[in-house]
């Protein structure tokens, strides 16, 4: 209950006052008691309305004259003004000198009025005496409580409309003339901020692609992460230039802005603002893009660090100009006082003199912005919005991380041909079985596929168009290791010892040089190591991204879906358009023939080699049907016979005439003698047992390696004798190379090469049927490569004493005699074959007679234009 309740407020001469209950009036006496000296007016006002209502209090109180004993009784409560008074006393003591004799004065005046008061309580009595009493007294300690809060306030409250600006070279832009010195100082400082912030943004922005413009790393670690968000709300919090525009922009929102409360600068202080707004936002821009781009914990501290050491440039030039490091005048423009005096603007309506509008008035004047006017919240939700932002995108960075939005989800591996001659595979039965492994086998495309040990984990596709193996077909792996720290390749049914048990960490068959990243691109800038049986150091292999972001990622030769993957135009094909439609017929160098009519050579090939809708490795099958026999035309040929000879020789040739005219092969078309080859039971050819080398021909004995052990020797290899009876050649991509093999004529190529054709669990060198192989290539076809056939493979020839070491082909023959000449060459219909582009403009080589007659050659110097068929069949169907 209020005292306004228990006794109406009386009016005096000059005229009725405002309804203030006693609480506010007390607490106002106890603010206006530390007040400025022009302030105790007011207070004496107060003072004197105070009077008046303890008069008609008094008046009130004389009408209940039986409450008197019971007011007499709890009139001890009174006490507590002892209390009060000496709390005035306390903050008269800590009050300025300036103000203290006044204050004084006044607060002695205001205990003197509260004693009157208590005196005529004393006296008074009512009929809700009681319950007055007890109100006032709740009241007073009330007023006590809030004093103490008021203590810690004072510093704050004590001076109401004045307060310094900051000491930074932009509160020069608001106190001096442009066409001054401190002036112009500022201006250079800013734009020295503005400009070097400006260039680490463009540098961080730099550093992306297309497909990742901010170059946000593909993934990071919990460690990272975590670094990510407390450095973000470390920069935040240390970025000053922000909430200092913001605070000025609120005091100048609806008020005066008067420089030592004399010259208006309101237009300045929110150009200054606006400077320090860009300042601070750059900041924080180039901050969340470095953040976001690191991927290590003390490099995102270290940056955080550099950029507020570049924002503080202004503050630092400041403290330097105060010391007299730039001259005279930036030394006494820094070391002067200024103040920024707020004060309402004449449209504003004063509100009425309450506690808490004082309070915020006070706050408003005072500078700050803890005071909770809209202009305020306004502020402090853009301040804490800022935060927010940053905040919630390293958030959306995280998921986006996650999904793999940064880094490539298929990519296109291709191993060197390292080769491990007895890997160990484990079979559907659980049996181990030794395997030929060459790598280049699990070339192709790789798909990502969920995660290991954090890290994503990339699965082989099928080979024929690039998805998913079947049940069949288990893909292999590329997954990151944390045992050791680096990327590994492996499959689950390939070990590294017969039967686990020394098995490497994680089953790796290859691994990376050690890395955090999360990139598996990236670990191609350092060499692998593959696993022959033995750690084999700097093995090479390519990882390349199949997915695009423009036409230049599709070679120009197709268009960019919204699947990120090429579209081929009708003459390309490949993960990224990268091959020519390939050839549909081929020819070898056999099919070189005379033209009577013409007198010049050209190619015919009697069995044709056409190409196939079928496709392994991203290549087309090329087969030639319907033989017996030896395929002649896919037999070694070299251009090379007796030295009377004058037309190409049909039998194979390593070796230069000797002196005499006599071809060295014709003393070894037999294989060789017995006495250096073992020769078990029923096992043919045998030869007599001469003597290979004589100490006279030494040096032109002709070389072991030229024995055909294939086709000269087929009891040697099973079931080749009956195939050769009829049979077809196919040639297929293994990865690395292609392989001429040996394919009986009632199999069909759904059969051999099925939907999850893999050369490695195929096994599709075959040493009883693959014949000849070629140089190794990533082209789209045969043509313009080198081919070979292999000797010394045959291990059942040879002395088990004697150990070779020709790898798993053997000792490779060249089927021309010059490297670089290749051996199959693209046939049009009506055009003469040609290795090269079909646009190209190359010499062609013709033999006439009579330069054949003579033994002599000649090139012509005329080029010719091979030109591309008009219709070519799709191979696969679809490109």
């Amino acid at each position: 209950m209020t005292i306004e309740e228990v006794s109406p407020i009386t009016q005096d001469a000059g005229g009725p006052r405002p309804d203030i209950d006693l609480e506010t009036l007390v607490r106002t006496l106890a603010n206006q008691a530390i007040a400025a000296e022009q302030q105790s007016t007011e207070l004496a006002e107060r003072v004197a309305l105070l009077e008046s209502q303890c008069g008609g209090a008094a008046s009130t109180l004389e009408t209940n004259e039986s409450t008197r004993p019971n007011l007499r009784a709890n009139f001890q409560r009174q006490s507590a003004r002892v209390s009060f008074v000496q709390r005035k006393e306390e903050l008269i003591r800590n009050t300025s000198t300036q103000n203290e004799e006044s204050i004084r004065n006044t607060s002695t005046r205001s205990i003197q009025k509260v004693e009157l008061i208590n005196n005529q309580l004393k006296n008074f009595v009512g009929v809700n005496g009681n319950e007055a009493e007890e109100a006032l007294a709740d009241r007073i300690l009330l007023i006590e409580n809030q004093l103490e809060f008021y203590d810690q306030e004072k510093s704050i409250l004590v001076d109401e409309k004045n307060y310094s600006l900051p000491e930074s070279t932009f509160s020069l832009l608001i106190t001096h003339h442009p066409l001054s010195m401190p002036f112009g100082f500022s201006i250079f400082t800013v734009a020295l901020s503005i400009t070097c912030l400006s260039l680490t943004l463009v540098s961080s922005i730099s550093n992306g692609t297309k497909a990742n413009p901010l170059g946000i790393p593909a993934g990071v670690d919990g460690t990272v992460r975590a670094a990510q968000f407390i450095g973000a709300i470390v920069g935040v919090l240390m970025e000053d230039e922000i909430p200092q525009g913001l605070q000025l922009i609120a005091n100048g929102a609806g008020y005066t802005l008067l420089l030592n409360g004399k010259t208006p600068v309101h237009k300045r202080v929110i150009i200054s603002s606006i400077f320090r707004l860009v300042v601070g936002y750059l900041f924080l821009s180039s901050l969340v893009i470095n953040i976001a781009q690191n991927s290590d914990v003390i490099q995102i501290f270290y940056d955080l660090l550099a950029l507020e050491f570049v924002e503080n440039i202004d503050d630092i030039s400041y403290a330097l100009a105060k010391r007299g490091f730039f001259g005279r005048s930036m030394l006494i423009a820094t070391n002067e006082s200024y103040n920024l005096e707020v004060q309402p603007s004449p449209h504003r309506e004063m509100r009425r003199a309450s506690t808490a509008s004082i309070n915020e008035r006070r706050l408003t004047f005072s500078g700050l912005i803890a005071s909770n006017n809209r202009v305020n919240h306004i502020v402090r939700s853009v301040y804490f919005l800022n935060a927010t932002i940053l905040l919630v995108g390293l958030s959306i960075l995280t998921v986006s991380q996650k999904n793999g939005l940064y880094r490539c989800n298929a990519i296109n591996v291709l191993f060197d041909e390292e080769i491990w001659e007895h890997a160990y595979v484990r079979l559907p039965d659980d049996s181990i079985e030794e395997r030929l492994l060459i790598y280049s086998y699990f070339n192709g495309i790789y798909q990502e596929e969920g995660y290991h040990d954090g890290y994503p984990r990339y699965i082989e596709q099928n080979k024929n168009d690039g998805t998913k193996f079947g049940s069949s077909v288990r893909g292999a792996e590329i997954i990151y290791c944390d045992e050791i720290g680096s990327w590994v390749f492996m499959h689950p049914e390939i070990l590294t010892s017969p039967y686990g048990e020394e098995e490497n960490e994680c089953g790796w068959l290859w691994r990376s040089h050690e890395t955090k990243d999360y990139d598996l691109l990236s670990t191609t800038d350092g060499g692998w190591e593959a696993w022959t049986g033995e750690v084999k150091p700097l093995a090479f292999v390519s990882i390349s991204c199949t997915e695009c972001s423009e036409r230049s990622d599709c070679n120009y030769h197709g268009h960019c879906g919204e699947d990120k993957k090429c579209t081929c135009y009708e003459s390309h094909f490949g993960d990224s358009c990268e091959f020519e439609l390939p050839c549909q017929s081929l020819a070898t160098e056999k099919a070189l023939a005379m033209d009577p009519d013409k007198g010049t050579y050209q190619w015919n090939q009697e069995n044709p080699i056409r190409a196939t809708k079928h496709r392994v490795y991203n290549r087309p099958l090329y087969v030639q049907e319907g033989l017996s026999g030896e395929p002649f035309d896919m037999r070694m040929h070299k251009i090379m016979g007796k030295a009377t000879s004058s037309s190409p020789s049909s039998q194979p040739s390593s070796f230069p005439s000797n002196l005499n005219g006599d071809n060295i092969l014709d003393h070894y078309n037999e294989p060789p003698p017995a006495n250096i080859a073992y020769q078990p039971d029923g096992i043919s050819p045998i030869a007599a047992p001469d003597p290979v080398h004589s100490q006279n021909e030494y040096s032109t004995a002709p070389d072991f390696a030229d024995w055909d052990d294939f086709f000269e020797s087929p009891s040697l290899h099973d079931g080749l004798e009956e195939m050769m009876e009829d049979y077809r050649v196919v040639i297929s991509y293994s990865g690395s190379r292609f392989y001429g093999t040996i394919v009986g004529s009632n199999a069909t190529l759904n059969d051999v090469f099925h939907r999850d054709y893999h050369a490695f669990w195929s096994e599709s060198f075959d040493v009883d049927r693959t014949f000849i192989i070629s140089d190794t290539a990533f082209t789209s076809s045969p043509v313009g490569i080198d081919f070979f056939e292999m000797r010394r493979r045959s291990n059942s020839m040879l002395n088990p004493n004697v150990h070779f070491s020709y790898g798993p082909f053997g000792a490779l023959i060249p089927l021309m005699n010059y490297e670089g000449t290749g051996f199959f060459h693209c046939l049009d219909e009506t055009q003469q074959p040609s290795s090269s582009p079909p646009s190209s403009t190359v010499p062609t080589f013709s033999l006439l007679p009579t330069q054949m007659s003579s033994g002599k050659s000649s090139l012509s110097t005329q080029p010719t234009t091979s030109e591309s068929p008009t219709e070519r069949d799709v191979i696969g169907g679809k490109v």
